[in-house]
């Protein structure tokens, strides 16, 4: 009773029971991890998506060896700050782990209203502006860049084609690159 200061006995109890339901199935993180990305690969996603997703959750459960439910957002935050990777990639893996806990949801591993990610920020990002090049700009990325580039940039430059779709073109179906990637 000391240590729960000016909480309740009951008002402890159900913290615990809201987190800990005894109806949802404990689960183990790496379990979870191999549940969801079987489950979107099943989906057909982009193999891109895929194998960017495979490489953040196994990330993830590389660290977090425990049941998915004990894993907190303070945690999580630390460990993405740890990292020492980018605000555009630190979002990127924050991503990928709220979908491992929105799956987990769905598949009533954890209960509905879980908002640990609630304690993980997003990263303010502000590299990576939009530019647009102008005719003459554009006339000398062609001029200088090689036989292999060319069609990327002509087709990015003047079709509107997002980078991550013509990577998806050029690796096709199987996940290969082509020659010179």
């Amino acid at each position: 009773m000391k240590r729960l200061g000016p909480v309740s006995l009951s008002q402890a109890v159900d913290f615990y029971l809201k987190r800990h339901p005894v109806h949802l199935a404990p689960k183990m993180v790496k379990e979870v991890i191999n549940e969801m990305l079987n489950a979107k690969r099943d989906a057909h996603l982009s193999v891109r998506y895929l194998k960017q997703l495979e490489y953040d959750l196994n990330r993830f459960g590389e660290r977090y060896h425990g049941r998915i439910g004990d894993v907190s957002g303070m945690d999580i935050d630390t460990w993405l700050r740890e990292l020492g990777v980018g605000p555009r990639t630190r979002n990127n893996m924050r991503s990928s782990i709220q979908s491992l806990f929105n799956f987990a949801i769905s598949r009533k591993y954890l209960p509905k209203d879980h908002d640990e990610l609630d304690a993980v920020p997003v990263a303010k990002d502000g590299e990576g502006e939009i530019e647009i090049f102008t005719p003459g700009e554009m006339a000398e990325l062609l001029a200088v860049a090689t036989p292999a580039q060319t069609p990327f940039l002509a087709i990015s430059a003047f079709a509107g084609v997002r980078h991550a779709e013509l990577q998806t073109v050029r690796l096709g179906a199987s996940g290969q690159g082509s020659e010179g990637d």
